[in-house]
């Protein structure tokens, strides 16, 4: 019999991803008291029902661990027996390890972060292939490819107003978010600005019409200019920096590793009430990578927010970056480096699309701590 015995500890990917790839007939999870709830999770991520047995185990008692691993040596010793020690406790590990390193009908086995599979038995690996956005719960999402050519010109368009008076535009659009929530929720509606005459007035899409119209006005001292944009996501262009995040989105796309680019991502909680989200989730294959858009950081609490999120929703193995388009102040890039986020700003680099590739070629391979 093909027997799989897993160590079961808080990443759970290394678990499910190693019994999709090599099939057994029979599992053996190796639990603590605080892990046993995530076996039922881990099911949820196999390709087959398989027949398995949960055992707990004390995490800290060297004898009651290594003689949980001997006598389970002894009952499958006839058997081809796999020993997963990619997830669980290194107490775990070092015993099982050794009980399970003395035939040749026995292998460990070890996935890293890059799902390559390793047998320590014969000193072989093997790249698991899997679909890395499945492993993560993203309840909602807009995927980049929806995305037409007239969005494409909308959002050059809007950076144009934005650049004619920052301030106005950021009142009109992404200040004073409580007071307008729900004026953006109706089908028409205008925003008027307090501190000049301009003013932002939208008709989103309705069953005779695909295209979302916005029409802007901005008046300052400098004169005034005037817009009408549509497109299907004029919409979401226009208000909450929208503009940037599909800036963003529109270079991850390019990127040659990229497989897949959504936006908007949005977790759930187990009450299914909306829990948390993130900007743009890159498939790059090996690993997802989480990125966060803003055009500058007012609060640092936003760095550790996306942090939680990555390590929530994504797990250790995901890489995140969050990308500015003004220059990130010193105090925040030392905030993403304690968190191992990548850092990136748009205006501080000449040819930034081609460094920010350079960035992500080089570090997305590197093992998270």
């Amino acid at each position: 019999m093909k027997v799989h015995i897993t160590l079961v500890g808080g990443q759970i990917r290394p678990v499910y991803r190693t019994i999709n790839a090599i099939s057994p007939d029979y599992i053996v999870y190796i639990c603590s008291s605080k892990t046993k709830k995530d076996i039922s999770h881990i099911k949820k991520f196999l390709k087959a029902d398989i027949e398995c047995e949960e055992i707990e185990l004390s995490p800290t008692e060297p004898l009651e661990i290594k003689d949980m691993a001997e006598r389970l040596a002894n009952k499958f010793a006839n058997d081809d027996v796999t020993v997963n020690i990619s997830s669980g406790l290194k107490s775990w590990s070092y015993f099982f390890g050794l009980a399970f390193s003395k035939q040749s009908n026995f292998a460990v086995l070890y996935i890293d972060q890059n799902n390559i599979l390793y047998n320590y038995n014969t000193f072989t690996s093997e790249t698991v292939e899997s679909d890395i956005l499945d492993d993560i719960p993203i309840a909602s999402y807009v995927d980049f490819n929806t995305y037409t050519p007239e969005d494409t010109a909308v959002a050059l368009e809007i950076e144009s107003l934005r650049r004619f008076d920052y301030k106005i535009f950021n009142e009109l659009t992404i200040q004073n978010p409580n007071k307008n929530k729900a004026a953006l929720s109706a089908k028409e509606g205008t925003i008027v600005s307090a501190i000049s005459p301009s003013f932002v007035k939208w008709r989103k899409p309705n069953d005779e019409n695909v295209n979302c119209e916005i029409q802007f006005c901005i008046e300052n001292k400098k004169g005034k200019i005037e817009k009408t944009l549509s497109s299907p996501h004029a919409f979401d262009l226009s208000f909450s920096t929208g503009w940037f995040e599909y800036k963003v989105a529109r270079m991850m796309n390019r990127w040659n590793m990229a497989k897949r680019v959504l936006m908007n991502c949005r977790f759930r909680s187990l009450e299914n009430k909306e829990k948390n989200e993130v900007d743009i989730i890159v498939d790059a294959g090996k690993k997802a990578v989480f990125v966060e858009c803003k055009t500058q950081i007012f609060n640092s609490t936003d760095i550790d927010k996306f942090n939680s999120v990555i390590k929530n929703y994504g797990g250790n193995g995901c890489k995140g970056i969050f990308i500015t388009e003004a220059p990130m102040q010193s105090i925040n890039i030392e905030k993403c480096n304690d968190h191992n986020l990548l850092n990136f700003s748009l205006k501080s680099q000449n040819n930034a699309e081609s460094k920010l590739f350079f960035l992500l070629n080089t570090k997305l391979n590197e093992i998270n701590t």
